[in-house]
Parts: structure tokens; sequence; C-alpha cells
């Protein structure tokens, strides 16, 4: 079993403040990002150690019997490696044998990584009210009501365990998740702009900040948002950037923490159009990290996308195109990941907007041809399609190939509603089910055609003027 007094550095008398100064001097050497592992194992001696009844429960486990403390040691090894309906046994087992706090707390946790939530919180609720004054297992038990959606009770035990203890990043982070969970996003991202007035260690300011930008266009999504703020929120990440910078060395794990972090930033505003922070993070990304050939080919490719984004919204203020066709030449030219849709939905809709400009070209082709002198960009990353559809030949295959698939013109108006991204087609779909990532598309179910009957002597509905009898109904 691990020695947590080797682990913190610190002797097994140390008092309180020698234990938490301890702690802090170790968690700026681990990044949560990076260092996971490390991080984990140094916030969980912490959190043994300076509870005194844990801390005496601990003394007495590293003690105990071989076979206790191996059990215990497996355990948590297996927890490490996702095992976790071997972890969850193994220490119910212990808890037979010795009633400690420390197991029923990595029991709680197992369960809770076992997206068991309702078992975690009876443990949490136990430890919290048997050690009233630990702020730790008001923490636990706050962050597990929050994942299992209670988030109105996770409330008032993260406010006050904040309250105890303003250090622990962990309790803002929560706090601010309980009031996002109650669709309170403007009190969630004020939580975290609190968070980011403390003097934390610089990796949770990042985590911080990453949390809030996500809030924030989570209600720019919801409510709608102006220039000015996508601005305004754009400048906050240049300074933050220059602030990261500023404050580490070159090979800082704190600067690739925050690189991952704005280009995750800059593909969410991507996908949501949000251009003017998507350029910002993809800027500032540059500047913190050596790059080397992948990262540089993947910062080449995101600007890329970013550019065609840019220039495909301005078509919606052309008269020359239409709605219709600007979202379907979206699924031509556009990779899924900038889309922020699934595979199975990017590549339904792919197929779906290249049946309908197949069978409709002459309806499309003027469009076409303006796309091509007005914007050979956007042409040029379709080019190979477009050509394609100048060919009759080729468009027939494109057609025949696509009906043999089973999916037809009615599935498209189906997806195009639920995905919300052409309201101009037919409104009985909109009810249609959402797209799962591993569907196939060869199985998907049609709607059986129903004929209608024609008796053989009314008007034949070819138009002819003839009876049907005597016209198609021959046969």
């Amino acid at each position: 079993m691990e020695n947590y007094y080797e682990l913190l550095g610190i002797d097994p008398k140390s008092n309180a403040d020698e234990i938490k100064r301890a702690y802090f001097k170790k968690i700026r050497k681990y990044s949560p990002e990076k260092d996971e592992n490390n991080f984990k194992r140094v916030r969980e001696a912490y959190e043994v150690l300076s509870d005194p009844q844990t801390k005496k429960e601990y003394d007495e486990i590293i003690t105990l019997s071989p076979l206790l403390r191996d059990n215990f040691l497996k355990a948590k090894e297996e927890m490490e490696q996702g095992f976790l309906s071997y972890a969850i046994a193994r220490l119910k087992e212990i808890l037979k044998y010795q009633e400690a706090d420390l197991v029923k707390v990595a029991l709680a946790d197992a369960y809770l990584l076992n997206k068991n939530t309702g078992n975690a919180v009876k443990l949490y609720e136990e430890l919290a009210s048997k050690h009233p004054t630990q702020n730790v297992y008001k923490s636990k038990l706050g962050s597990a009501y929050v994942m299992r959606g209670w988030h109105k009770k996770a409330m008032p035990i993260l406010k006050e365990a904040l309250e105890n203890d303003q250090e622990d990043v962990g309790n803002w982070l929560a706090l601010s998740e309980a009031y996002m969970e109650a669709r309170e996003l403007e009190k969630s991202i004020e939580i975290l702009d609190l968070a980011l007035q403390k003097n934390f260690a610089l990796e949770f300011q990042c985590a911080c900040f990453f949390s809030k930008l996500q809030k924030q266009m989570m209600m720019w999504n919801e409510y709608g948002v102006e220039i000015e703020e996508q601005l305004a929120v754009a400048n906050e990440v240049k300074q933050f950037a220059i602030k990261v910078k500023a404050e580490t060395s070159k090979e800082d794990e704190i600067r690739e923490m925050l690189a991952g972090m704005l280009m995750k930033l800059c593909q969410i505003a991507l996908c949501e159009k949000y251009f003017e922070v998507a350029e910002v993070c993809l800027n500032r990304l540059q500047t913190l990290i050596y790059l080397d050939s992948e990262t540089k080919q993947m910062i080449k490719t995101t600007e890329a996308e970013l550019n065609i984004r840019k220039e495909l919204e301005t078509l919606y203020d052309e008269d020359a195109f239409e709605e219709d066709f600007i979202n379907m030449i979206t699924f031509c030219i556009v990779q899924k990941q900038v889309l922020g849709i699934s595979k199975a939905e990017y590549e339904f809709a792919r197929s779906m907007s290249q049946l309908e400009l197949a069978e409709n070209y002459i309806n499309y082709i003027v469009q076409i041809k303006k796309l091509k002198e007005k914007h050979p960009k956007l042409y040029d990353k379709g080019k190979d399609f477009f050509e394609r559809l100048e060919s009759p030949s080729k468009r027939e295959k494109m057609i025949k190939a696509q009906k043999k698939s089973g999916m037809m013109g009615e599935d498209f108006a189906r997806l195009m509603n639920t995905l919300g991204i052409c309201d101009g087609f037919d409104d009985s779909f909109e009810d249609f089910d959402e797209f799962e990532e591993d569907m196939s598309f060869n199985t998907l179910k049609q709607e059986p055609v129903r004929k209608q009957k024609i008796g053989r002597n009314e008007p034949c509905p070819c138009g002819s003027g003839k009876k049907y009898k005597q016209c198609c109904g021959r046969n």
C-alpha cells in the first residue's frame, strides 16, 4: 500500500498546516491535465491525511494484516484499470472484516465511477453525517448529487463546503455544474468568475477559465449573442493566454494544457459559428508551445476550415444563393468535426444533399455556376462532386446508387428538420427520431408505400382522360 507520508514528503507527526502546505506544493508540480494519475494520488493522500479520523484509520490500515492490506491495494489498482465491479466486490469484502471510513470512501468512489450514483450517495451521506466538520465528504457528496442530477440538493452542501474552504477548486467547479444543471447559466458563469479571482495555482485557473468559456457558449446557443459579446470573450482568451505565457517557461506543461484547451474551444466555437472566438483561440495556441509537424498540420487544417466556414456564411447575404442550396453544399464542402454532428448524421446528410442536388440539378445549375465564379475557393472544396453533377451520365449513376441504398428524399427532409438546418422542408417530419452514432445506413426502416385504390371505371390518374381499366389498369 502506498505511503501517503512519503508521497507528500512529510513526517507522520506533521500537523494540519504542514500537511496542507505539502499538498499545495505537490499539486503545483503535477498538472491534472498532463499528469492526472500523480495528481489523483496526491489529492487522495491529502484527503486522507487532512482528516484526523481518516488519518487515524490510514495509520491503522497500513498496519493491517497482509491479506486485507493487499486486497485494499488490489481494489485501488482495479479501479485505476477500470475493473470496477471487481474493485467493488473486493472493497465490500474488506468491510466485512474491518469498518474503516477509508475503505468506504474508496467504495463510494468506485460506485461513482461505475455510474451507480445511488449507492455512492448513500455512502457519502453516511460519511458526511459522521464527520460534519470535514469538508472532503461535503465536497464528494455535493459532486455526487450533481452527477445524479440532484442539483437542488447539491447547491447548499457545496456552498457550505465553499464557506469552510474556498481553496478547493473542485467545489467551485462542482457548484458551477450544479447551477448549469439547473439551467442557471449566468449564475454558473458568475461562480467561475469568482473562482478566477482566487489565487489558485495556474493549472486550476486554466480549468476554471476553460469551463467558463464552454458555459458562455452554451448560454449564447440558448439566448443568442451579439458580435460585441464575441469580441469581448475573444479578448478574454487573448489576455489569459498572454498571462499564462508570461508566468510559465516555454517547456512548462501548463502551456501545453492550455494549448489543448484552446484547440478544443476553437473546435466548439467553429461548430457554433463563433468565428471571432475560434480565430483568437487558434492564434494564441500558436504562440504558446513549440509546434511539431503534426500540430502544424492540425492548425493548418483548422485554419482552412475556419476560412471556409466564414466564407460560407457570407452566401446567406447574397441574393444569388438560396438558403436550402447553401445548407446542402455545406455537407459537400465542410468536414464532419467542424459541423459538430455525429458521423451517422453527417454521412446521411451528405448523401441526401448530393442526391437532392443530382435529382434536381436543373434547379441548382445557376447557383453552382455563380458559386464557381464568385467563390472559387468554396467551389474547389467540392470540385469533384460539382464536376460529376455536370455530366448527365454521372448524375444518373449517383441517383441510382443512392436509391439502391434505400435512402430517399423524404429521409432527407426528416434529417434536415431533425438537425434544425433547413426549416423550409416539410414540417410533418419534425418529430423524426435522432440518429445514433453507430446507425447502419442500409438498414434504415422505410415506411411502406400504400397505393391508392382506384376503381376500374374511374378516370385514370395519369391524366389521359381514359378509364383506368382502359389505360394504366390494363395490366
